[in-house]
C-alpha cells in the first residue's frame, strides 16, 4: 500500500508541477470563480516544489518497513491532510468553489491512507 501511495503521489505532484508551470491561470481557475491576478505567478512560484516532492518520494518509494518510512508516510499525510484542510477552509471563507471542496476530500483521504500504510 505504501509504494502504491507514494507512486501514485509522486505521479499527481509531477502532473500538478507541470499544469502549474505551463497554465497556472487553468489550475487557479478549477478552483476560483475569479482568478486573483497573483494566482498565476504563486503557481508558477509552487511548480518546482511539486516537481521536487515528485522526486524525492519517487525516490522514497522502496524504503522498507521501519522508521524512516514511518516518517515519509507522516510527512505525506501531513502535506496531503495540510493541503485538504486548506480547500475545506477556503470553501467554508467563501474564497473557494464547490471543486476544492472535493479535491480537498480526496487529498484528506490521502492523508488518512498514509497514516494507515505507515
Amino acid at each position: 500500500m505504501f509504494r502504491f501511495l507514494i507512486m501514485f503521489s509522486a505521479g499527481l505532484c509531477l502532473c500538478l508541477s507541470a499544469v502549474l508551470m505551463f497554465a497556472p491561470g487553468a489550475y487557479v481557475g478549477l478552483y476560483l470563480d475569479g482568478a486573483a491576478p497573483g494566482g498565476a505567478f504563486m503557481g508558477r512560484r509552487a511548480a518546482p516544489v511539486l516537481f521536487g516532492v515528485a522526486i524525492i518520494v519517487f525516490t522514497l518509494r522502496d524504503v522498507p518497513a521501519g522508521t524512516h518510512r514511518r516518517t515519509v508516510a507522516l510527512a505525506m499525510a501531513a502535506m496531503w491532510g495540510g493541503i485538504g484542510l486548506t480547500g475545506l477552509w477556503e470553501n467554508g471563507v467563501g474564497q473557494a468553489n464547490a471543486n476544492a471542496m472535493i479535491a480537498a476530500l480526496f487529498e484528506l483521504m490521502l492523508a488518512v491512507a498514509f497514516v494507515r500504510a505507515r
